[in-house]
């Protein structure tokens, strides 16, 4: 985001500043497994606009204080781990006048001591967690969550964030507005759903053993030729299907949007596989790309998906996004995966096309939300 202008239409600013919550109203976050390790994560991105003549200065290193509000209008108590904070006055990022940058925060819903648990890193951690605030004694349901920053001094760790009484915001102070963030028992026979106002979300994953045809030693020499007379960047492919399923349990028709709006995250034994990818050329998303689902009934989605081979034992996936985009994980091995889709949609409007070249049509009612659903295991193999 690099334009001065606001995100959130509901944003307040102070002194020429805002601070928001890029994601969606809603954010639907499952929770885990009660076994040690288990953990669910996402990022949340922040945005800073400086509406103001002037530079303002931003240190990665302070923390963005959380404020989760239950059902009942309750602030939750919030505690404070300071394990390998550092101080670190040389790192402030700059905000030009009228411009915007966004950040991250991660937060982390875990079982610990039999206590679900909500953690919140600072945003130049991402998925550390040496220094963050936490809510605990946390249960299945509705919460509000904003964050609050104080941009004359910082928000250098004290005290003042062990407390479980709602923040008046003061002056010198930006808070974001709130989001509604819902934590969810999976469901279904193997915890491979979520289920919220209505609508089900579910991660499919056909085959649990994906096989990885071998390369014999011929095979390696003609990939070796091919390469070399007609350079392929990954010569040796193997389609796969990894797909989600929308149910529609409400009582009327609800359209989702599938162009561009599925992150699919990849997960080993040692952390989260991050992606790389891009798009060849901009492409208009088409109508067939918004499917509305009536009651009762569900639709299961298969973007193109294939694993690659790179050199050696090591292996990519990639899956396609929108119509000419493609995203790549890297440096995978014959080993135990997990992966799932997240469903990420912010317009309930979108203008479409039934064609590249024909005239636009715009489509409303589109089902808005982020909706993290549960981990499915898969492994890569030679059979």
């Amino acid at each position: 985001m690099t334009s001065g202008e606001s995100f959130n239409k509901n944003a307040v600013e102070a002194d020429g500043v805002v601070i928001e919550i890029l994601n969606p109203n809603l954010i639907v976050l499952p929770i885990p497994e009660n076994r040690l390790g288990a953990n669910n994560t996402v990022e949340l991105g922040i945005s800073i606009t400086n509406n103001t003549s002037t530079r303002f200065r931003l240190n990665p290193y302070e923390i963005f204080i959380p404020e989760l509000v239950a059902l009942d209008g309750q602030a939750l108590q919030r505690h404070l781990s300071l394990e390998g904070y550092e101080t670190r006055e040389n790192n402030y990022l700059l905000v030009p006048p009228r411009e915007a940058k966004s950040f991250f925060i991660s937060v982390m819903l875990v079982w610990e001591n039999n206590l679900l648990k909500l953690k919140v890193s600072n945003l130049a951690e991402e998925f550390d967690f040496t220094s963050y605030c936490f809510f605990y004694r946390l249960d299945s349901g509705s919460y509000r969550l904003r964050f609050i920053y104080n941009k004359d001094c910082g928000n250098e760790p004290s005290s003042d964030l062990d407390t479980g009484n709602m923040q008046k915001i003061e002056s010198g102070q930006l808070a974001s507005p709130f989001v509604s963030l819902r934590l969810v028992q999976p469901i279904e026979a193997n915890c491979s759903a979520v289920e919220v106002d209505g609508i089900r979300f579910e991660t499919i994953v056909p085959e649990q053993m994906l096989n990885i045809p071998k390369k014999n030693l011929m095979l390696k020499l003609l990939h070796f030729l091919k390469m070399l007379l007609l350079p392929e960047p990954y010569p040796l492919r193997a389609s796969v299907q990894l797909g989600i399923r929308i149910t529609n349990n409400t009582y009327k028709p609800v359209r989702f949007n599938f162009f561009l709006a599925l992150i699919p995250e990849l997960m080993r034994a040692n952390g989260q596989i991050p992606f790389e990818g891009g798009w060849i050329r901009p492409a208009p998303p088409l109508e067939s790309y918004f499917p509305s689902i009536n009651p009762g009934e569900s639709i299961t989605f298969f973007p193109a998906a294939e694993f690659f081979s790179i050199w050696g034992n090591q292996f990519g996936l990639s899956i396609a996004t929108g119509i000419s985009g493609r995203l790549i994980f890297q440096n995978l091995k014959l080993e135990a995966y997990k992966f799932r889709f997240i469903y990420n949609n912010s317009d309930a409007v979108a203008t479409t096309y039934s064609s590249e070249i024909t005239d636009t049509k715009l489509i409303g009612g589109i089902w808005t939300g982020m909706v993290i659903t549960p981990w499915m295991d898969f492994s890569l193999v030679h059979i």
